[in-house]
């Protein structure tokens, strides 16, 4: 691109002196000049010993476990990460049976007493396994650094669609919507 038409003022804010367009995307060039992007600078959070964190990488790597369905990183001036998870349902849910336990839901419509122990999201049992899923995708990634550890986190019951807004139409998270609409939980997540 060599600039917006008739419109100086813009091609100057968007290309910088060396001719580069900022997209505003983070990425690498390989060996083979290919140029791979990692995420987006905007997305980047900033922890209070100064390491910058991207995202993305983090997400999709917890996004592997069979129990998260959806998962927004925050932290930003935090000594450490914190999430909002949207779990998967079914297979929690299966979870839940295979140890003997009753899953209840927040919308799940008035259910028979069961004979079972009951589990909410927030029970100990599920938060320990969403730590352990956690601690063992984010571990496992290629380039892990302690700063990359997922500390508090909140399971939501709402998952991330178009209809609330807290989704593009291309499907992506709407991270700055999201960090909004939970600013609350979030900042009790680092008290």
């Amino acid at each position: 691109m060599r600039g917006y038409y008739q419109n100086p003022q813009a091609t100057a804010k968007a290309i910088d002196a060396e001719g580069w367009f900022d997209s505003g995307d983070l990425g690498w060039v390989t060996a083979e000049n290919h140029l791979v992007l990692t995420g987006r600078a905007k997305d980047t959070i900033v922890l209070t010993n100064g390491e910058n964190i991207e995202p993305q990488p983090i997400e999709d790597a917890c996004l592997r476990s069979p129990y998260i369905a959806q998962i927004v990183l925050v932290g930003q001036d935090q000594r450490s990460l914190g999430a909002l998870i949207v779990p998967n349902l079914e297979v929690l849910q299966t979870w839940a049976h295979s140890q003997q336990l009753h899953l209840q839901l927040p919308q799940a419509p008035d259910q028979p007493p069961s004979q079972k122990r009951s589990l909410t999201l927030e029970s100990p049992e599920v938060m320990d396994l969403f730590r352990k899923e956690l601690n063992r995708e984010v571990q496992n990634r290629p380039s892990y650094r302690p700063d990359d550890r997922v500390g508090p986190f909140r399971l939501l019951s709402e998952p991330f669609t178009m209809e609330n807004g807290l989704m593009t139409q291309t499907l992506k998270v709407r991270r700055s919507v999201v960090m909004e609409r939970y600013q609350g939980i979030i900042n009790e997540l680092f008290t």
